[in-house]
């Protein structure tokens, strides 16, 4: 390994948001068909109802929508959607989670999705990986950085910075296993 230093730093602030466990045990996702502006209309109307916590996973409009539908609510959005055509998709999306969970274990670190925190375990674990703390996010939250080799260049490879991105701490955590675990 060269001399030099590097400096990844994830800045995974969205990625940090994950502290409160949350269950979708019992959600359902629905598969609606929607052909008028009419049945746009009610969907939208749904969707402006914020107390109801329903998730559209696909834009609202003509064609197909895809529709994650609390336990506690579904009666209620069912009997609401009579004018449209719909079947359930999804029977239990906390089922779902959780056998991802289970096959993650089974897998390689980077063949799947990781949360932040199996980031961070990964990474301390690593030989040739220091990590370091450099502050904390709006929610409060740790920022962590981590350190490879020593000298005085330093690179900074920064991941996660942006709500939904799962690729850049991927990737950044697959270079600096690379460079921590290598000759480059």
């Amino acid at each position: 390994m060269h001399s030099s230093t590097l400096w990844i730093l994830f800045s995974l602030l969205c990625c940090l948001v994950f502290g409160k466990s949350v269950s979708y045990d019992g959600d359902k996702v629905l598969k609606l068909t929607v052909e008028t502006q009419e049945q746009v209309a009610t969907l939208m109307s749904l969707a402006n109802n914020k107390t109801l916590g329903l998730d559209f996973w696909t834009h609202i409009g003509l064609g197909t929508v895809d529709l994650r539908v609390p336990i506690q609510e579904f009666e209620y959005v069912d009997s609401y959607l009579t004018n449209i055509k719909r079947r359930v998709m999804i029977e239990n999306v906390q089922h779902l989670i959780d056998n991802e969970v289970r096959t993650r274990s089974a897998q390689s670190f980077f063949d799947s999705y990781q949360t932040t925190e199996d980031i961070v375990k990964f990474l301390e674990v690593q030989p040739n990986i220091t990590k370091i703390e450099i502050g904390v996010s709006y929610l409060n939250n740790t920022i962590h950085a981590f350190k490879i080799g020593s000298g005085k260049f330093n690179v900074v490879f920064n991941g996660g910075v942006h709500a939904r991105e799962w690729i850049s701490p991927a990737v950044v955590t697959y270079l600096a296993n690379f460079l921590a675990s290598s000759d480059a």
